[in-house]
């Protein structure tokens, strides 16, 4: 499921209209309703405000799945806020990581919370299209 479709269907639960979305992020109604209809994507500077919105975790609202268990720190609490040194460690990462893996890491490590986002928003992209079957 994408992000505008965990939306779409949060909204539905709570019985939101597409105008209170509008009127809660300051965009006309007609963007929200472009986003539904899949004719463009949901900038990344909006998963915060909108994950607020519903009432749902960043970690939900950008993959589904809520955190695990208290020990570990959600990506909420990892890019939620305006702090560039966020950091946080879960154990030893880096088992099962390539050197590919851990030099991603380092440089995106060193942008700040919109950057990262739209890194993360950019992945997902890519991910959705390989997954299609139409490669990247």
């Amino acid at each position: 499921m994408t992000i505008a479709e965990r939306i779409i269907d949060l909204a539905k639960q709570q019985k939101k209209r597409q105008s209170d979305i509008a009127r809660f992020l300051g965009v006309r109604a007609t963007t929200v309703s472009e986003w539904y209809k899949g004719k463009h994507d949901i900038s990344a500077s909006y998963y915060p405000k909108l994950a607020e919105y519903f009432g749902v975790s960043l970690d939900y609202l950008i993959t589904g799945n809520e955190p695990r268990g208290a020990p570990a720190a959600p990506l909420q609490q990892i890019i939620g806020n305006n702090n560039s040194h966020n950091t946080a460690i879960a154990g030893d990462m880096s088992d099962g990581l390539s050197a590919l893996d851990l030099e991603l890491l380092k440089v995106v490590s060193g942008f700040g919370i919109r950057e990262k986002t739209e890194v993360l928003h950019f992945a997902y992209q890519i991910e959705k299209e390989i997954k299609s079957g139409g490669g990247f």
